[in-house]
């Protein structure tokens, strides 16, 4: 740069080339430098700065795994994200049971709405409606949560085994509660007794049925007189089926009467 501005000086102090010419060759020297220090000081321009990294969408909430009841103490735990999307047409299934004429139903319906309300009291976590659905009203509300868990790229969090079965065949990602309750349990051992209540008859003649906390179906063999009341129960066995742990139990009283009696 300053060998080239020196020669020019020095040709228009000789008054060598005539003015257009000299005109020319300044502005070809003076685009030159001006390339040279573009090339050694040129600064970040906001093209130039990195794209920001997509968004994961947060996981949707399917109806069984509200009616379940257990997803606020979870989210307490901190093994929920902080947000969850509730689907539209999940919280319009969700009213529908509740004001069903079936008691059982109607039941599982307003524990689903409670459960809602108690995740939106934890002050750490947010619940977004997403009014938005899937073009397809006619699908059954099992088939537009995965529909619409496809297109967001979402998580399903759901305790329905046939959605979970569902949904991981279409490569979906699947959190059920009910998994990491039974990751989590100490496993009921033979001969504890537990406080349940009996909510159906079983299969067989004089079983009835209740549930652990955690979702676990426990099989009472006599217990059909006490359906729809609390008794004590004793575990006598379990199983490991594709839906889970089952547990066998009989009444607590039927098992003194049973045991041995000690010496006079």
């Amino acid at each position: 740069m300053g060998v080239a501005a020196t020669l020019l000086v020095e040709v228009v102090a000789q008054q060598r080339l005539p003015l257009p010419l000299l005109l020319s060759l300044s502005a070809l020297i003076g685009a030159s430098c001006l390339a040279i220090l573009g090339r050694g000081t040129q600064l970040p321009s906001a093209g130039h700065r990195p794209a920001p990294q997509p968004k994961t969408p947060s996981p949707l909430l399917d109806t069984s795994a509200l009616i379940d009841g257990r997803l606020p103490r979870i989210a307490k735990t901190g093994f929920l994200p902080t947000r969850l999307t509730l689907p539209s047409f999940v919280l319009e299934e969700l009213q529908r049971l509740a004001d069903a004429h079936d008691d059982e139903t109607r039941r599982r319906g307003r524990r689903g709405l409670a459960t809602l309300a108690a995740l939106r009291d934890i002050s750490e976590l947010k619940i977004d409606i997403l009014e938005s659905a899937p073009p397809d009203q006619a699908l059954g509300v099992d088939d537009r949560l995965m529909l619409l868990a496809q297109t967001l790229g979402a998580a399903v969090i759901t305790t329905d085994f046939n959605l979970q079965q569902v949904a991981e065949a279409r490569a979906l990602v699947v959190h059920n509660p009910h998994q990491l309750a039974s990751a989590m349990k100490a496993p009921l051992r033979r001969g504890e007794r537990i406080e349940l209540t009996l909510v159906r008859p079983g299969r067989a003649p004089g079983q009835a049925l209740g549930y652990l906390d955690d979702g676990t179906m426990v099989v009472v063999e006599g217990g059909a007189a006490a359906i729809g009341s609390d008794m004590e129960v004793v575990v006598s066995g379990s199983a490991q089926s594709d839906r889970g742990l089952l547990l066998f139990a009989k009444p607590a009283e039927a098992t003194a009467l049973d045991a041995p009696s000690g010496p006079a």
